[in-house]
């Protein structure tokens, strides 16, 4: 009774342990073997015997599938180094609006027609938001709704602490006794997160987490309008375009509809530093008008910084945005390192993790979509049928302490964030080059590129590729830096999306070629035979670092520009004379606008490494074959 057959598997509607999730994943399953089997149908594909044995393989393989999604999923530990850097605003466990939830995990048992509301921390968001960008402001905005609307998440925000701005303002006027003191200067993520650290230390987390929302819908709201008058300039622009009057209602002639239109647009830079107090000050009289006097910090339980920084004054809301101006003033010492304290251990924490800016992670896994609505929510059905499966097998039991922690140990979490993650479903192995004994060596042989300006970015991630002198060599070489300069495209409206890659490239020296760099060897028998293909490749090498090294030191590397040279390096053929690659190098380094703006000494270093194999001729034992090699396996012994 109450049973669906799907396919001829059975699914029992009326047991306890019926789950949804698990019907549509027997649904999923039929149909991937029905795709297997209309592949052999579409090509009329011949089976033989054997054709037949591995198509009964993969039946068994597809019907033995116990739909583990998990163990495809790379999930990162963002729970080390997570203490008091994560500000969880609310509390599954133990807040009172989950009160009336059931603590027992047996609930995961019963139907699922939805996500069960159980009193355990089991899905725990941790979010990264710019809450001055439009993305990060769409995150906070949209976790604040799942939340009010009683879905079972933690959810824990590290605000980016970075101190780069979002547009360009007329600067702060310091002055506690003048109420015009802060002028149209816009406000950075620096401070936000200097009131943000405030307000969740002396307050609550709650309202720190009110703070990112009540900012998050401004920015919003900013951004909705802005759109609204860019839409009415395109308008008028079409209007005018199809000899149509202008409404009016902006200027008589469509030249002063079109000014008027752009000068409100212009207008709307952004928030800047003086509404901050004021923002500042409607949260904490709400969070102490809800909760009074009780659920405030006493004086004597709050950081020193603070309570010596901060003077006590009214709890009106003139009070508290005097209170924030002083935080923003930065006059005080002691408040001023503590600050600086939470910024840094912030920065370090993303950094450590790999954590990008505007993206969050459900119990470690890393997404950077903002359509909740249908990756989030596919991410949270999957793990419940995960939690029921693993309390099943009790991996997870009612007496588990932290379920957080649990999840991240039973997934075997990576310690921090890689892109290359998501491409290899977390088929990937780290390793500490740090704690390499070759780790010194490598670092100094190592060119490292980035993915845009230092001083606009933090740097979450590097990836170092070790690079053969060679043909297949130079092609990973430019498909790397194709990839790094795609990084660097900015995505946001606001033009301020740090993306926080860095890239670092070093070339391997065969151990066959040690002889060719022997200053001793005279002979030029005591170069292998089979070298002479590949000292094109290993002069091009050379002067690839040489001419990495000096625009590096003069800042002027550009990455469009090693693309270049890396596609000539594996392009072009390679013969016995071996000097094809090093003409062409040659030839089109002086186009190069970062070549043009080094020095001569650098120039001529740079072309000396090519320009001596001309000279060298076939004689691949020469030393002025091999003079620039002799430098750069110096290096990387």
């Amino acid at each position: 009774m109450n049973s669906i057959f799907i396919n001829g598997a059975h699914v029992a509607l009326g047991e306890n342990t019926f789950n949804v999730y698990d019907m549509l994943h027997i649904v999923r399953s039929e149909l991937e073997k029905l795709n297997q089997l209309n592949s052999f149908k579409k090509y009329q594909i011949p089976l033989s015997s054997s054709g037949l044995s591995s198509l009964q393989k993969l039946a068994t393989s597809l019907a033995s599938d116990d739909g583990n999604t998990e163990k495809h999923t790379a999930r990162v530990d963002v729970s080390r180094g997570a203490k008091n850097i994560v500000t969880f605003v609310n509390n599954i466990e133990k807040d009172v609006q989950y009160r009336h939830w059931s603590k027992k995990l047996t609930v995961l048992l019963q139907p699922a027609w939805q996500i069960h509301q159980i009193r355990r921390n089991l899905y725990t968001v941790v979010v990264t938001p710019d809450i001055l960008t439009y993305d990060g402001a769409l995150l906070v905005y949209q976790f604040d709704m799942l939340m009010s609307q009683q879905y079972p998440i933690r959810v824990g925000y590290v605000p980016v602490c970075d101190t780069t701005a979002t547009g360009t303002g007329t600067g702060i006027v310091v002055d506690s006794d003048d109420k015009n003191a802060l002028e149209e200067k816009l406000a950075t993520a620096s401070d936000i997160c200097s009131l943000f650290a405030i307000i969740r230390d002396k307050y609550s987390n709650a309202a720190a987490g009110n703070f990112l929302s009540k900012l998050a819908e401004g920015t919003l709201q900013r951004s909705q309008q802005k759109q609204q008058l860019q839409d009415m300039l395109d308008t008028s622009n079409a209007n005018a375009a199809a000899g149509k009057q202008p409404s009016g209602e902006y200027g008589a002639t469509h030249e002063e509809e079109v000014i008027s239109i752009q000068r409100m647009i212009d207008g709307m830079s952004g928030l800047t530093i003086k509404e901050l107090p004021t923002v500042y000050a409607t949260v904490v009289s709400e969070y102490v008008s809800e909760h009074g006097s009780k659920e405030i910090k006493v004086e004597e339980s709050l950081p020193n910084a603070i309570r010596e920084a901060i003077p006590k004054l009214p709890a009106t809301n003139s009070g508290y945005r005097q209170e924030a101006r002083n935080i923003l003033k930065e006059t005080d010492k002691g408040l001023v390192e503590y600050i600086n304290e939470f910024h840094k251990n912030v920065t370090t924490y993303l950094y450590n993790r790999g954590l990008q800016t505007n993206t969050y992670s459900m119990n470690g896994i890393v997404e950077k979509s903002l359509d909740l609505q249908r990756n989030f929510m596919q991410i949270l059905a999957r793990e419940q049928q995960m939690m029921t499966r693993w309390y099943q097998e009790e991996a997870i039991t009612d007496k588990t302490k932290s379920l957080f922690t649990q999840i991240l140990s039973l997934n075997k979490a990576y310690p921090r964030y890689h892109p290359l993650l998501e491409q290899t479903g977390g088929n990937v192995e780290y390793v500490n080059v740090h704690k390499s004994k070759a780790w010194d060596i490598i670092n100094d042989v190592t060119n490292y590129m980035y993915s845009a300006s230092h001083s606009d970015v933090t740097y979450f991630a590097t990836t170092l590729l070790s690079i053969p002198p060679s043909k297949a060599g130079f092609q990973a070489l430019q498909s790397a830096l194709m990839w790094l300069q795609q990084q660097a495209i900015v995505t946001d409206d606001t033009n301020t999306h740090r993306v926080g890659q860095r890239f670092g490239y070093y070339f391997a020296t065969r151990d066959d070629m040690m002889s060719c760099f022997d200053d001793s060897s005279k002979n030029e028998n005591t170069c292998p035979a089979s070298a002479a293909s590949a000292v094109a490749y290993y002069q091009a090498a050379s002067i690839i670092a040489a001419y990495h090294r000096a625009t590096s030191m003069a800042k002027t590397e550009n990455i469009s520009d090693f693309i270049q040279l890396t596609e000539i390096a594996s392009s072009a053929t390679t013969t016995n004379n071996s000097a094809d690659i090093v003409v062409s190098l040659v030839d089109i380094l002086p186009t190069l606008k970062s070549f043009d703006s080094l020095s001569i000494e650098d120039k001529n270093e740079i072309l000396s490494s090519g320009g001596k194999l001309l000279k060298g001729g076939q004689s691949t034992g020469s030393d002025s074959l091999f003079s620039g090699l002799r430098k750069l396996n110096e290096i990387n012994r």
